[in-house]
Parts: C-alpha cells; structure tokens; sequence
C-alpha cells in the first residue's frame, strides 16, 4: 500500500512537471521561434518582472529574447532583401552598421551606390562602414562622393574629417570640420545614424589646430 501511494505521489509530480512545462510560453518560444510564440513569452515574462523573487531572472530571460526575436527577422530580412524598397534596404544597411555587421551591410551600400549613384546617403554610411572597418583610403573614397551628390551633407563632413585624421592628412581634417561647422547638422534626415557627441568633435578640431599649427 505504502509502495502504491509513493508511486501515484510520483506520477502526480510528473503530471505537474509536464504541465508546467507545456503551459510555459517562455519554454514554448525557445522550443519554437515565431513571433506568435514570442508576444505570448514577453507577456509572461513581463508578469514574472513584477514579482520580486523572480525579478532578475526574467529581466535576464525578456533580453535574451528580445535579442533571439531581432536576430531571427533580421536573418529573415537577409534573406528577402531583395523585395524591400530602396529605403527599406538602407535602413537594414543602417541596422546592419549599427551592430556591427559590417560587410552585411557594405553588400548592401554598394548594391545602393551602384543602383543610386546620386543618393549621398548611402555613401556617406558606407564611408562610415569603412572607416570602423579602417580602411581609411577607401572610406575617403566614398565620403568624397557623398559630398560631390550633396555639397550641404554636414555628417559626411564630420566622417571625412575622422578619416583624413587618421589618415594623417590633418590639413585637409582640419578643412573639412571648418566646412561642417557652416553646415545645418539636423538637414539630412538619415535613420540610425550615429550621433557623434560635440565635445569629441571640439576635441579633434583643437587637436587638428595643434597639428596644423592654426
């Protein structure tokens, strides 16, 4: 008898432990990706973050998620770039740039370049690809024609002026910032694009003052 009831206790604990784990939406996410799967994880996860013994936790488990949902679409975006409009494109060009992926999104600069040769934005951006990826010659390259599409584009400017920099041609840095500071800094109106602070750039027009003995 005593052998019969620890038994049933021990199916029960299985029953409950299978219960759990068809009714977490967490678990489900993981076991299946999907954006249906993924609404219903946050929703339980943002239960789980008002609830202070398990807080952390699932503040640790929305963000792992969040990353997991982002980099699952941007794949997906990847692979079907090629029925994305032209703005679309040079949006997940920008994504790409901003995380990193550099020659994800030089692939896509240089598709917008070639098919846009008169759009300044895509260059400007691919200059900045190239300079992380510190290839500063061909990054000159490509603000060079940002600037020749768009005389006014005030962060192709400041980019030209970093690269020449490290390019050691201080003059010619010196020069390009002088001509951004004539410029409105908020007309081109260009998504993700990376906010340079003004007191690194204040920073480098008084080093390139010192250089250039000015």
């Amino acid at each position: 008898m005593k052998r019969l009831f620890i038994t049933i206790l021990i199916l029960v604990a299985i029953a409950i432990v299978n219960a759990q784990e068809k009714s977490n939406p967490l678990r489900d996410y993981l076991n299946e990706p999907a954006l249906e799967t993924w609404f219903e994880a946050i929703d339980y996860l943002e239960d789980e973050c008002f609830e202070e013994e398990s807080s952390l936790g699932a503040q640790l488990n929305l963000v792992y998620i969040l990353n997991m949902e982002a980099e699952r679409i941007l794949e997906r975006l990847m692979e079907h770039q090629d029925t994305l409009s032209n703005a679309q494109r040079f949006m997940l060009g920008n994504i790409l740039l901003s995380i990193n992926r550099y020659e994800d999104a030089l692939k896509i600069y240089d598709k917008l370049n070639a098919d846009f040769p008169k759009w300044s934005c895509p260059w400007r951006h691919k200059g900045e690809t190239l300079f992380w990826m510190k290839d500063y010659l061909r990054a000159a390259q490509s603000l060079e024609k940002a600037i020749e599409t768009n005389p006014e584009h005030y962060d192709a400017y400041i980019w030209m002026a970093l690269t020449q920099n490290e390019l050691a041609e201080y003059a010619k840095a010196l020069e390009s910032l002088e001509k951004a500071f004539k410029l409105d800094p908020n007309a081109e109106d260009s998504h993700f694009d990376e906010e340079i602070p003004e007191g690194t750039i204040e920073k480098l027009y008084q080093e390139l003052k010192t250089k250039t003995g000015k």
